[in-house]
């Protein structure tokens, strides 16, 4: 049986982190008297334990991002129709995207954020962000971000 201090040098940490380890249950403690003990035993394979690499994926993508690799990579195996009517081109994408997904409803959606207003459209953010900043496309404030109905979004793609 060890001490506070004599735990917090050998995980090479504070006292007060060894403290928040024992409330977290990451280690175990034995209080005699008013005075805590810890396991050396314990102790030395927690910090084993936690010196072991921790495997992380190369790449983290937001859902967003992920639709929007989907409908590029759907665009190269199966070329998107030239037809004039751009609606329709939306509409085969949400569908697409919602099988893809399992989404329910988002064909449905009536609001959309920029990015998903971008996936959707195929068009970037940074574009659709412009045309708001210009008032060619009516989007309302959201706290950091814009709503665009879907409505506009398709007048906007028609128009442009």
């Amino acid at each position: 049986m060890i001490s506070k201090k004599e735990a917090s040098i050998l995980l090479e940490v504070s006292e007060k982190t060894i403290e928040r380890l024992t409330q977290a249950n990451r280690i175990s403690a034995t209080r005699i008297k008013n005075k805590v003990f810890y396991d050396e035993n314990e102790i030395l394979e927690y910090k084993k334990q936690s010196q072991a690499p921790e495997i992380k994926p190369a790449v983290v993508r937001e859902p967003e991002q992920q639709l929007f690799d989907l409908i590029q990579t759907q665009r190269d195996i199966k070329p998107v129709k030239q037809t004039t009517n751009k609606q329709t081109d939306i509409l085969e994408v949400l569908e697409t995207v919602s099988q893809s997904f399992n989404i329910q409803g988002l064909d449905r959606q009536l609001t959309l954020s920029t990015k998903q207003a971008s996936v959707l459209s195929g068009l970037s953010e940074s574009y659709l962000l412009k045309a708001i900043r210009e008032k060619r496309l009516i989007a309302k404030r959201r706290g950091q971000g814009y709503n665009i109905k879907r409505k506009d979004l398709e007048e906007f793609i028609t128009r442009d």
